[in-house]
């Protein structure tokens, strides 16, 4: 199991682009880019609109837009997913009555780094 270091809880709305070094646990609702060198954790009261890019990533919530793990992606149970799931070959786990609709893509995918802002 690995640590969360950064939460946003259920009350939180943020519209935007999120960056994280570290572990990250949604809860709260996300407009935008949510970018993690580490995990990615959304929770089952979290509601994503946007794209999310990890190492790994773990859905309990709702998510609509792209979702792009490095290493693991985990859709539980109880998550919500409309758009596309691209992790590595071997990368996805799916469990019984998790809702997927959508596209699925098996291919690297680069480990998540802070984009430069000079770019």
């Amino acid at each position: 199991m690995k640590i969360v270091e950064g939460y946003l809880g259920s009350d939180i709305l943020i519209e935007g682009s999120l960056f994280s070094k570290q572990g990250t646990r949604i809860d709260g609702t996300c407009v935008g880019t949510i970018t993690c060198e580490s995990n990615v954790d959304v929770g089952a009261s979290a509601v994503v609109r946007g794209t999310i890019h990890g190492e790994t990533v773990q859905v309990s919530g709702h998510i609509e837009g792209e979702v792009l793990a490095s290493q693991r992606l985990t859709v539980l149970r109880q998550a919500q997913v409309k758009g596309t799931l691209i992790t590595r070959p071997g990368g996805l786990s799916m469990d019984n009555g998790g809702r997927f609709e959508g596209g699925f893509v098996m291919r690297d995918v680069p480990t998540p780094k802070e984009e430069d802002p000079e770019a």
